[in-house]
This record gives C-alpha cells, structure tokens and sequence, in this order.
C-alpha cells in the first residue's frame, strides 16, 4: 500500500514540476506565416517564432509586412 502512495507521490511531482517549467520557459509559437490566421493576443506574448517561410506555394518574401 505504501508503494502505491509513493508511485502516486512522484507522479504528482513530476505533473508539479512539469505544470511550473512549462509557466517559466519561454512562449513560442509555430507555423507563423502572413497567410495562416493567428490570434495577436498569441503574436504578442511569444517570445520566439518558428516561421514557415513556404506556406501553399506563398513565400514569406511575398509579403513586405
């Protein structure tokens, strides 16, 4: 019984640990593209972008914004 109370402890620890570094690290966002729609709010609070620069054949060039 002590055993499964223990299992549970650090299961509960590493949901802990996972839920604080996931709060602490930085914001990124993936798929950023001028034709693909996304929330600003989002565009705001990211701290690094993954952009696509070739999204349907649009490249990211086409677009001076």
């Amino acid at each position: 019984m002590k055993k499964r109370y223990l299992v549970l402890l650090i299961i509960l620890v590493i949901l802990v640990g996972i839920e604080i570094i996931r709060n602490t690290s930085a914001v990124h966002l993936d798929d950023v593209h001028p034709d693909i729609q996304c929330d600003t709010d989002l565009i705001a609070k990211s701290d690094i972008f993954y952009v696509n620069p070739l999204f349907e054949n649009v490249s990211i060039s086409d677009n001076p914004e």
